[in-house]
């Protein structure tokens, strides 16, 4: 309705609306609200002081209704009543500086997702019930999109359709519980390494590729820490830079194939004996210093056990704790410039053999074998010739 010079005069427009309009455009109700055109295009609701304003009902007083509040410079929207906020249903809606509502209530969508914040400083996202709660999707709702979904007490990264399990990236991860990924996923490092989990208690390195693995290094990336490197199905212990092997130690080592070391390198123990292979089928036994070889015990290192010594260019038989000489017993023994045995060295041009006795008219067959056990002496010392 429109107020036009002709159709009503002020006195009975008033009458319609029950107000009072006074010939300034005033609409007023007797010591109650006045409605004002302070510029061309707005409207001014007041009290009848024209200080204040206080509801703005729309279509009743009771909380069937909403209203609309002035509170400083804010607009609230109550129920008619003033008893409670109510909802605001729009289109859209926009601010330019800050859009809230009061601690217990949430914002949303009608019919779908919420957001609350029970206590200062957390949201908790919902669904329309306030029971659960589906994905938080990022960019869009395709599997072109990541989503954070939860799972029990769990927090998953997902496509945005959930259809699979999607990747999250990051600086760093920190955890004072699990870390898990699925049991086909990996944790990796972007354009990098990949770790994953091919089968139960099994771990895979892998490069970004999934087709090799470089070096895993332990400490730092220099030549002041190790690592270990696979070449085809070799397993190699390297320096972190890779410029060179380096040391291995364990309590003990078991290979149920070859257990080897490089033509140049060293089998050995921490700043005692060392093993190495100067040419292919030798053996050399060394001291820590390379520089000579003690015993080799066999079995123990008391006098109920024996061992081999170097003396010089001599090897002897000794007790292993070299505390005397040990027998040795052999079928036989042969020697390129005779045996020395308790001081007596053999002559230098070893006698013909001595033939075992046989024939002869009587024959005493304990006599004959004591004779020859005297002949394989004689033998085995040098004194006589075996063949």
């Amino acid at each position: 309705m429109s107020l036009q010079t002709g159709d009503y005069d002020f006195a009975t427009f008033g009458k319609i609306l029950k107000a009072k309009i006074d010939t300034d455009g005033f609409i007023s109700w007797d010591t109650k609200s006045v409605i004002s055109s302070p510029v061309d295009g707005h409207l001014l609701l007041t009290d009848a002081a024209g200080t204040d304003f206080s509801l703005l009902q729309l279509g009743g007083t009771t909380t069937a209704y909403p209203a609309i509040k002035r509170s400083g410079n804010l607009i609230y929207f109550r129920l008619a009543d003033d008893s409670n906020y109510c909802h605001i249903n729009a289109l859209g809606v926009y601010a330019n500086y800050t859009m809230r509502t009061t601690a217990n209530n949430v914002i949303g969508w009608q019919g779908r997702a919420y957001m609350a914040a029970p206590v200062d400083g957390n949201i908790t996202l919902l669904n329309n019930a306030q029971t659960d709660f589906g994905l938080l999707q990022f960019g869009g709702i395709t599997n072109a999109f990541p989503a954070l979904k939860r799972s029990g007490d769990d927090l998953e990264v997902r496509r945005a359709d959930d259809s699979a399990y999607s990747s999250l990236l990051a600086g760093g991860f920190v955890s004072t519980g699990s870390i898990t990924t699925s049991a086909s996923g990996y944790c990796s490092f972007q354009a990098r390494t990949r770790l994953s989990c091919p089968i139960n208690g099994n771990l895979l390195f892998t490069d970004w590729a999934v087709g090799d693995f470089g070096l895993l290094q332990f400490g730092g990336t220099t030549n002041s820490f190790p690592a270990l490197k696979r070449n085809s199905t070799i397993l190699e212990v390297r320096l972190a830079n890779d410029s060179g092997y380096t040391g291995f130690r364990a309590d003990f080592v078991l290979g149920d194939s070859n257990i080897r070391t490089l033509a140049a390198g060293y089998i050995g123990w921490t700043n005692r004996s060392r093993m190495l292979s100067l040419s292919d089928g030798n053996i050399t036994l060394y001291n820590n210093l390379k520089t000579d070889f003690g015993v080799l015990q066999f079995g123990g290192t008391n006098t109920s056990f024996p061992a081999l010594k170097r003396s010089s260019a001599t090897l002897e038989v000794r007790l292993a704790d070299d505390s005397d000489y040990a027998d040795l017993v052999s079928e036989e023994l042969s020697a390129q410039a005779g045996f020395a045995a308790f001081g007596v060295t053999p002559p230098a041009t070893q006698p013909s053999k001595i033939s075992d006795p046989s024939g002869g008219t009587t024959i005493d067959s304990e006599a004959r074998t004591a004779i020859n056990a005297i002949i394989d002496v004689l033998e085995g010392a040098g004194l006589s010739a075996s063949a």
